[in-house]
């Protein structure tokens, strides 16, 4: 196992028996104090019912200690996912700060962005269908009259969408 998966559960361990004294919790779990202080230390590898004897004997959640190590008894995993989220969200919120609001505004502006490129590609679609449609009925169109088609089709839609500017710099593209 990795030195720093021990060193997590070292930690996780330490904090959670706090005052207890240790030789009670390990001969109440059924392991001995000093396997339980090389635990501590991150010097030996759980076993895997053990850990679950000493989460029940300091009365933790299920998976509380053995998440570090990677595995949570069955009935734990709900818990224990739970658990991650919360200090997930945690950690964003510590880490953004202030910043967490504009990151939120932000996801919704690339959201608005999103749907308004998807029903823009959309309509582009229906455009680009409806002058085949023509094609296939009258001809060819000149290359000109397909780009005129394109600028208005953009204009209309930017125009929908309330963006003059994005008007003009689609029909400029164009």
């Amino acid at each position: 196992m990795a030195a720093a998966t021990l060193k997590r559960f070292a930690a996780a361990l330490t904090a959670a028996l706090d005052d207890r004294v240790q030789a009670e919790v390990a001969r109440a779990a059924g392991i001995s104090p000093q396997l339980l202080s090389d635990w501590k230390a991150g010097r030996r590898e759980p076993g895997v019912q053990d850990v679950f004897r000493v989460e029940r004997e300091l009365a933790l959640t299920p998976g509380h200690l053995s998440k570090h190590l990677g595995y949570v008894p069955y009935d734990a995993r709900q818990a224990v996912e739970r658990d991650l989220a919360a200090e997930t969200a945690r950690q964003i919120e510590t880490y953004l700060g202030d910043d967490l609001d504009a990151a939120v505004e932000l996801l919704g502006n690339l959201d608005d962005f999103a749907e308004q490129f998807v029903e823009r590609n959309l309509r582009r679609e229906l455009l680009r269908a409806v002058l085949e449609d023509i094609e296939r009925e009258h001809g060819p169109a000149p290359e000109a009259v397909r780009r005129q088609a394109r600028q208005d089709y953009d204009r209309a839609f930017a125009a929908a969408a309330g963006d003059a500017s994005q008007a003009s710099s689609t029909a400029d593209e164009a």
